[in-house]
């Protein structure tokens, strides 16, 4: 059957009319034109170890954490009084096509569009068994399959033809296997693959899951891969080929980050020895801080490997999930602009009676963002540009060819470091003495 003629099926269907209803109670969540103050993309470290100061961090938290009012000004940090950017949802979001949806139901929708929103309709007619397999994870402490079911249950059925793939490096994951929901009704097989994302030079490492063939999502809770997991020469998996697809890194997190920027902001003079309810809060904090770094890193890299893989791409603010079983965060990144958006909300994934759909319907509309987002938005607002450009230098040449999945081999580890040392003796000058001034 067509997708045209299958879609008509659902034409005055429960699923229409929940459709248009999630769609009048979306929340119009806004969106904060982010700018990198200091990163560490010139060193040639894995998503996990990536650091990120953004500028709203710099002048909020180090003011408020690190200097007491007296010295602050003394300390001559700038100009403090930044105005930062929001990108309104009907800025980023084409909120016409959803009031068509409303006020017309799917007779209304573009053919080119017909696919994704079929992809919708099914996952509402199946809701109650995806809602089942996913609160079933609730009690899971496997990030393996906690991640598998996510893919399954909650973002692949909202992509026309359930494209997606999932980190095949996980220890718990087999390489061909069942959806692992372990509902009698669920007999989906699992696509696994490999996810690298970017460059050996600079960030790089691997997503959990790469969703529509542009998307890539991560979960926030689980540990990295790239702190637990590393192949010997023999150990890679048939679709990850040993010259073309892998990393090696000796570098630690305390090796290469934070910056001390970073580290004023996450210090905390006043937790005293035995209060652990602050050493917790602490804790979550600095957690929270370098999540959202590895997550900025790898929203950058995948959007360069998308537009480098398909040109068509360039000018769109592609999207990179990090998420929870609780909720999803939602960044953006748009290469030939340089623009980075983020969330200013947690968008929830469950409400009182289930899942939420409103939050469903808009992590759709993120998902096939070419249908749903405006293009070169950086030409119709006066945007903040993200300065990953100029932090990136002449790195930005290999951002401008890394491709998902295809990174090449090369290890940095201290033997380099040493090697380049040897280097800077061999080619360097001797310092010459200054000459006194008469």
């Amino acid at each position: 059957m067509s997708v045209s003629r299958e879609l008509k099926t659902f034409e005055g269907s429960v699923e229409e009319k929940l459709l248009r209803t999630a769609l009048k109670d979306l929340e119009f969540y806004d969106f904060a034109n982010l700018v990198i103050e200091t990163c560490n993309v010139l060193k040639p470290v894995p998503f996990v170890n990536a650091d990120v100061v953004l500028q709203s961090m710099y002048l909020e938290l180090s003011k408020e954490k690190a200097y007491s009012a007296e010295t602050f000004e003394e300390l001559d940090v700038g100009n403090t009084d930044v105005g930062y950017t929001i990108v309104a949802y009907d800025q980023l979001f084409n909120t016409e096509m959803v009031k068509e949806l409303i006020d017309h139901g799917i007779c209304a929708v573009p053919e080119e569009c017909k696919p994704a929103v079929l992809a919708m309709l099914k996952f509402l007619r199946d809701k109650k068994h995806h809602q089942e397999a996913l609160s079933d994870m609730k009690v899971v402490g496997d990030t393996a399959t906690l991640t598998a079911v996510m893919a399954q249950h909650l973002f692949s059925p909202l992509i026309a033809g359930n494209d997606y793939v999932i980190d095949n490096r996980s220890e718990n994951l087999p390489r061909c296997m069942y959806c692992p929901c372990e509902k009698e009704n669920c007999k989906a097989l699992m696509n696994s693959g490999c996810t690298a994302l970017g460059s050996p030079e600079t960030w790089h490492g691997y997503v959990d899951i790469i969703l529509n063939q542009n998307v890539a999502a991560s979960l926030l809770e689980c540990p990295s891969k790239e702190e637990t997991k590393h192949f010997e020469h023999d150990d890679y998996p048939d679709d990850c080929e040993e010259d073309d697809h892998f990393f090696d890194d000796d570098f630690t997190a305390e090796e290469v980050g934070p910056t001390r920027i970073k580290r004023i902001c996450m210090e905390n003079d006043d937790t005293e020895e035995g209060d652990t309810l602050n050493m917790t809060s602490q804790h979550k904090e600095d957690k929270s801080m370098k999540e959202m770094d590895q997550l900025i890193a790898q929203t950058i890299t995948n959007a360069y490997s998308q537009v480098n893989k398909i040109p068509a791409l360039s000018g769109w603010l592609i999207p990179t999930i990090g998420c929870t079983l609780d909720h999803v965060t939602a960044l953006f990144y748009d290469p030939k602009n340089d623009v980075l958006l983020q969330s200013v909300d947690r968008i929830p994934i469950w409400g009182f009676n289930g899942l939420h759909i409103p939050s469903i319907v808009q992590i759709w509309m993120f998902l096939n963002f070419t249908f749903f987002t405006f293009k070169d938005l950086a030409d119709a607002y006066e945007l903040n540009r993200s300065n990953f450009h100029s932090h990136a230098k002449n790195r930005l040449k290999d951002f401008r060819k890394m491709k998902c999945g295809n990174a090449l081999n090369f290890v940095f580890d201290f033997d380099y470091h040493s090697d380049v040392l040897t280097r800077m003796r061999k080619k360097g000058i001797k310092a010459n003495k200054k000459q006194r001034e008469h």
